[in-house]
């Protein structure tokens, strides 16, 4: 029917991730499964070395992909090519299955006369979005009239 937005789902497996530490518990382990206290160190080390690493992965390379794509924006305007280029490629790198991140350095690159990567990029940010937006036939009517 329809899918959560990419913000949500850090805050579902965080919540998930929460719910089974509350599960594997002092309360519930000692009465469901009985294991030493290597086994309850071992349980929780792996838990909180996945949620920190989730916490990383899924929130704070989204702000580090926005603010680099924000750099390359500004950039844009003062005319820096190569910043512009460097930072939304930094943005794409952090957060690669987002399509905006491809259509901006799709955009920039045909604004550089460069047709070949300008369509590369367009075609990787319509993958996401199956070849449905906007934005991807609007980029490929500008790579036609060059």
């Amino acid at each position: 029917m329809f899918g959560f937005s990419t913000t949500v789902h850090p805050v579902m497996i965080t919540f998930l991730l929460g719910y089974l530490a509350f599960l594997l518990s002092e309360k519930s382990v000692t009465k469901i499964i009985q294991v030493g206290d290597s086994g309850k160190v071992l349980t929780v080390s792996v838990i909180t070395i996945f949620v920190v690493l989730n916490i990383i992965f899924q929130n704070i390379f989204y702000l580090l992909a926005d603010n680099y794509a924000l750099k390359g924006l500004k950039a844009l305007k003062e005319d820096k090519a190569n910043e512009v280029v460097q930072n939304l490629s930094y943005a794409n790198l952090l957060q690669p299955n987002q399509s905006y991140y491809n259509y901006l350095l799709a955009s920039v690159y045909l604004q550089l006369q460069e047709p070949d990567l300008g369509l590369k990029y367009a075609k990787k940010g319509a993958q996401f979005d199956n070849y449905n937006d906007d934005f991807y036939y609007s980029l490929l009517d500008k790579i036609a009239d060059r």
